[in-house]
């Protein structure tokens, strides 16, 4: 239901929705009241159909998938609240799950970490999701993966806010000199091949700046410099499609090396 309204972007009739679904008028009314129940802002206009206004912000598994590449169908886990996305995603990756790739997303992490196991504060309404790629690339070329994150990461921010976000040698993206994002990259390999990596990205985004713990490097959150909240899943999507892209140009010059 929630895949029909949102690539219609207009009003879009019971009747064409039920022939898609293959659902009758009333299951589809009765799935409309539960994506309102779940904070969906659903207008509906009698012989005319219905739209969809705004959704909450609030990330689950289905708009993950709806907002990704469609290779990311049911290789998605989406958690309330874990310890840290990258043991999780890690532990996928390690019993062969998670191929080609996947992602761990949650809501709130009360273990996540960064370089030399620091802790890394993540409340709820950020960004915390690890990315599970297995890249046909040498084990020296992993090395530019943390870089090829960065960009991609510094590139969504700018897509979606137009803030001035910038990398920060090895893992760090700032706006306005204050740290947004932390990258944590790791990697399973054989001798001189990579079998996985597996991609952490802790990104402030839907909360204040005082909620974060802050050590050496001022901190900051996009909805802070905003004023406003962001479009989480519209961010993870730019940030998983910049990565893609990138691996995909890494093998190739892995290929021609």
């Amino acid at each position: 239901m929630l895949r029909v309204l949102k690539k219609a972007q207009d009003e879009v009739s019971g009747e064409n929705i039920a022939k898609e679904l293959g659902i009758s008028r009333s299951a589809v009314w009765k799935q409309v009241q539960k994506l309102r129940e779940a904070g969906y802002d659903i207008e509906a206009r009698p012989s005319h159909g219905y739209k969809l206004v705004s959704t909450p912000d609030r990330l689950t598994k289905e708009e993950l998938e709806l907002n990704l590449p469609p290779e990311f169908l049911d290789q998605v886990l989406f958690f309330d609240k874990v310890d840290s996305t990258n043991d999780l995603a890690k532990q996928m990756a390690g019993t062969g799950k998670f191929d080609p790739l996947g992602l761990v997303a949650a809501e709130e992490q009360v273990g996540g970490r960064g370089r030399f196991g620091r802790a890394w504060s993540s409340p709820r309404g950020g960004v915390w999701i690890s990315l599970v790629v297995r890249p046909k690339i040498s084990a020296r070329s992993a090395s530019r993966v943390a870089l090829l994150a960065a960009v991609a990461v510094s590139r969504a921010i700018i897509s979606a806010t137009s803030l001035p976000a910038r990398i920060k040698w090895p893992n760090d993206i700032l706006v306005n000199e204050k740290k947004v994002c932390g990258i944590l990259t790791e990697m399973a390999a054989e001798p001189g091949l990579v079998e996985y990596l597996v991609i952490g990205i802790g990104l402030n985004a839907n909360f204040e700046a005082d909620k974060v713990e802050t050590h050496r490097t001022p901190v900051t959150t996009l909805q802070t410099e905003l004023g406003r909240p962001v479009d989480r899943p519209k961010i993870i999507s730019g940030i998983v499609e910049s990565i893609l892209r990138g691996l995909a140009s890494l093998e190739r010059q892995d290929d021609q090396a």
